[in-house]
């Protein structure tokens, strides 16, 4: 039987679609589940085309996850729980940040790391902003959390030595704020986190003291700031709200309420753009790479003192330290 006019159209259609990404199958419903990754060796090398061996594991296993890293060989005592954010060029997650970012944070905190993957960051291709998918993901990340705590509670003995982080990056904020949304004061152990750095956020400036202020699980909470961030400014464009890592103010309401609990890092003049939490992005700057080579081994950074601040702001009851 010869096809009709109205199979023929509806065939190219589908065929045009595809080719120009307007239907994929990150967008249908058959996207990977959220999920932990880890690489499955130590050494290996940073920015490398090549795909690392990596394990997936569901976020229900977080505490076999967590016997993988420490089983690797080397000496480390920081683990880094890493939230990634939006992906949007030619390499998608969780590919791009097991080849761009978990080698180089093992490499250069050092560290293990421990990603947790969230689906859809790749949704909109280069011009997307896929909130939905980020939040939607905020109930995986307290489940990841949740177990993290009964693992730590459980294991209190060979963990006395390590050091935790919890990292997010870009649209990873808005994973954490998703989750924070519903979360009460208690909800994890105060010492769940050594440090928490939410690094490039992509979560709204305006309000967001209202959830960073709940996180009572670390006693140092750092906030990235950068008004020169090309991609928060993008973002804050299309979505026609500032950034929490572009700006802590806004054009028509000023000045944003800071949260009293959280540091915030003012990277501006340092010349970085947006992913500089690893060395390939911070422009060979000394003072950005001390600050997260501390912050990313799970120590407070010491502002005291330190040549690197070119000044101090004084906010909401707490401080906002400009780097140089």
């Amino acid at each position: 039987m010869r096809p009709t006019v109205s199979t023929v159209v509806v065939l190219l259609i589908c065929c045009f679609s595809v080719a120009c990404g307007h239907i994929s199958p990150k967008e249908t419903g058959t996207q990977e589940s959220p999920g932990l990754y880890v690489l499955q060796s130590s050494g290996v090398a940073c920015g490398k085309d090549q795909l690392p061996d990596n394990q997936k594991f569901a976020i229900e296993n977080i505490s076999t996850a967590l016997e993988s890293l420490l089983a690797r060989s080397g000496d480390t005592r920081t683990i880094i729980l890493y939230v990634h954010g939006r992906a949007a060029g030619k390499e998608e997650e969780p590919d791009k940040s097991l080849k761009d970012v978990l080698p180089c944070l093992e490499h250069e905190c050092p560290a293990r790391v421990l990603m947790f993957f969230w689906p859809g960051a790749a949704k909109g291709g280069p011009l997307g902003f896929p909130e939905d998918q980020a939040r939607q993901a905020g109930p995986g990340l307290g489940q990841a959390l949740t177990g993290l705590k009964k693992y730590k509670a459980e294991n209190s003995a060979k963990l006395q030595e390590r050091k935790f982080v919890l990292l997010t990056h870009s649209m990873g904020s808005i994973v954490l704020e998703e989750y924070l949304g519903s979360y009460k004061a208690g909800d994890l152990p105060p010492g769940l986190f050594d440090t928490v750095v939410i690094s490039s956020s992509a979560s709204a400036s305006k309000d967001h003291a209202d959830w960073l202020k709940k996180t009572d699980f670390s006693s140092h909470t750092y906030v990235t700031v950068n008004d020169n961030d090309p991609i928060d400014g993008w973002a804050g464009f299309k979505e026609l709200q500032t950034r929490l890592g572009k700006k802590l103010d806004t054009l028509i309401s000023g000045n944003v309420t800071l949260a009293p609990n959280a540091l915030y890092v003012d990277f501006s003049k340092t010349g970085v753009d947006h992913r500089y939490f690893i060395a390939s992005g911070q422009k060979g700057n000394p003072y950005v790479k001390d600050f997260f080579r501390a912050v990313l081994s799970g120590d407070p950074f010491k502002f005291d003192g330190y040549g690197g601040v070119d000044k101090v702001e004084q906010r909401d009851g707490t401080k906002i330290y400009y780097i140089k």
